[in-house]
């Protein structure tokens, strides 16, 4: 049936426009259809096939050959597609990306803008070529005459009978020839195809509760890897349009830095969604309440990483300052867990500057090494609104097994993939039920104050953390505060304060080691998040032994510094202690 259907078309009654339309409208499809970046143009495609008096399996095997041919292809259509999104046709692409239902064409990715006119091309190209052929064939038949002894000849052969018959079911007529030689255009609409099109639209309005839920299901599972950086697995979304309500079922986020475990899980998640933004390809949600998730459990299949973080950029080293490697263990495993909150940080922040050449050349460069050409898009033309908006966050209750089982409650405003373009600043927190630890990012005025502080940490395992391993016993509370640089700069300027309490603390110069009930370290830490640099001053340790009740060891720890930094440190730090 295919291959008569592409014969009839070729040597059948199909006109010339016919053979151009099937070529054009299946070579746009084979570059462009994927219905979870580009739902209204594979679906405007297919309508717009059936609408037109096309050969729809002529179309559909230059589809296939244009599918094919776009893999081979793709860098070439990013490429093209950065020339225009980019370049001379901006303002039209950025109009389309922002409009209710050209939104959901996918214009904002590189590759399906650059492979519409490369398909398009291609369709054309076909459909000349083909074209060409079909008027030569034509042609050949026109000179024959049926009751001649060469037709005759021809005829009688067994392989031309079956040929025409796989090829027309029938055999070829001069006078049918005659009558198509003078036919250019002919019935440019197909009656069956456009009730066929009209009652496919029609399906589309009134299951548009069913078609959403799967179509919002794989959005939320694309975004949420985007951001987490690792798998993201969610068995299901139902959608209430009329009532602006969501359910996600069986919601499940791998960590990136231990693949076989969930960083975040639970069975059910309940929001308030605007359905009136979805023709624009923009997901707000009102309200987003959570109970009972669990962080840190083994998961059954471990994930994979779906995305790669930038690598630190070493900032300039001040006096004084050391890298995190000279002062922990397991410094890499300290890194890669920055490293994933600068990625955070960066899409948490807010920038009203379009990006610089040079930056986007980077996130750009990130996007294809991370998930290919198709995936690249140009998140700088969305306007109006975030493409992704959290109005208000309540996850309440979520036990982490990586801390103990703790309980924690967070709470985020205005969590967005374009902060710039939302109604107020970002900002989240977290407490622990038990008071013991919270985090706090954002604030009213810029959304870029940092805190953190965590309470009763075992001496012990701060002390199997240092690398000189001074602490022993005890407990520790640490509290961080300061501010974080917006997107790509990943720049933190922090204090962080450490109050050992009832530990025992060994001193260079020091032969038996001291019991403090109380002593607070003061450190500054500066430089990108993933490669901070730490200011920790022996002046800063004798003046907290000193407030600790501690000036002998002070005193002791001075002679030491004198013997090892030299005098001008040690009468410097005489001065400060007083005398001595």
């Amino acid at each position: 049936m295919i291959i008569r259907s592409i014969g009839k078309a070729l040597l059948g009654k199909a006109s010339p426009f016919q053979i151009r339309a099937s070529a054009l409208l299946g070579g746009a499809l084979g570059f462009t259809a994927d219905l979870e970046r580009t739902p209204a143009l594979t679906v405007g495609l297919v309508l717009l096939m059936l609408t037109l008096n096309t050969n729809i399996w002529l179309a559909t095997v230059v589809a296939l050959g244009g599918a094919a041919l776009n893999l081979l292809l793709l860098p070439a259509s990013f490429h093209l597609g950065r020339f225009l999104l980019d370049g001379p046709a901006r303002g039209l692409f950025e109009a389309a990306i922002n409009a209710p239902v050209l939104a959901l064409c996918g214009f904002e990715y590189y590759a399906i803008t650059g492979g519409l006119l490369l398909g398009l091309v291609f369709g054309w190209l076909a459909g000349a070529l083909m074209s060409r052929l079909v008027r030569r064939t034509r042609a050949a038949f026109l000179n024959l005459d049926a009751g001649s002894e060469k037709f005759r000849a021809l005829m009688a052969k067994r392989r031309v009978r079956v040929a025409s018959w796989l090829l027309l079911g029938a055999t070829p007529s001069r006078e049918a020839y005659e009558k198509l030689a003078t036919k250019r255009v002919g019935n440019p609409v197909r009656i069956w195809g456009t009730g066929l099109a009209v009652a496919i639209v029609v399906a589309i309005v009134l299951l548009a509760n069913f078609l959403a839920g799967p179509y919002l299901a794989t959005k939320l599972r694309a975004g949420l890897e985007r951001v987490n950086g690792a798998t993201v697995d969610l068995q299901g979304a139902t959608i209430d349009l009329a009532a602006g309500r969501v359910s996600l079922d069986g919601l499940a986020m791998a960590d990136p830095n231990d693949l076989v475990t969930d960083l975040f899980r639970t069975v059910k998640v309940e929001a308030d969604l605007s359905g009136q933004d979805l023709l624009r390809r923009r997901l707000r949600f009102d309200r987003v309440v959570v109970d009972l998730a669990a962080s840190g459990i083994k998961r059954d299949v471990p994930g994979r990483r779906t995305g790669t973080v930038p690598p630190p950029e070493e900032g300039p080293a001040e006096a004084g300052y050391k890298t995190i490697d000279e002062y922990l263990n397991e410094a890499q495993a300290w890194r890669d867990r920055l490293a994933q909150l600068r990625s955070w940080l960066e899409k948490f922040s807010s920038s009203e500057k379009p990006p610089t050449k040079e930056k986007l050349e980077e996130k750009l460069r990130r996007e294809i090494r991370s998930r290919g050409y198709a995936w690249a898009a140009a998140d700088h033309l969305v306007r109006g609104a975030p493409t992704l908006l959290i109005s208000e966050l309540r996850i309440e209750r979520l036990q982490a097994l990586q801390i103990g089982g703790k309980q924690l409650n967070i709470v985020g405003t205005n969590l967005s993939t374009h902060p710039s373009l939302s109604p107020g600043p970002p900002h989240l927190t977290v407490q622990a039920e038990d008071g013991t630890l919270s985090f706090e990012v954002g604030s009213a005025e810029t959304g870029r104050a940092l805190a953190f502080t965590v309470k009763g940490i075992d001496g012990d395992a701060i002390g199997r953390a240092l690398r000189a391993a001074p602490v022993k016993g005890g407990t520790a509370d640490i509290a961080v505060k300061g501010t974080w640089e917006g997107a790509g700069a990943g720049g933190v300027d922090l204090k962080l304060d450490t109050t050992l309490l009832g530990t025992t603390l060994t001193l260079p110069g020091v032969q038996e080691p001291r019991k403090i009930d109380r002593l607070v370290l003061p450190l500054a830490v500066q430089g990108t998040l993933d490669a901070p640099r730490v200011l920790f001053r022996e002046e800063d340790l004798a003046k907290a032994l000193v407030a600790a009740g501690q000036k002998e060891l002070a005193s002791k720890l001075a002679d030491e510094a004198g013997k090892r930094l030299g005098e001008d440190a040690k009468k410097a730090l005489e001065g400060f202690l007083g005398g001595k």
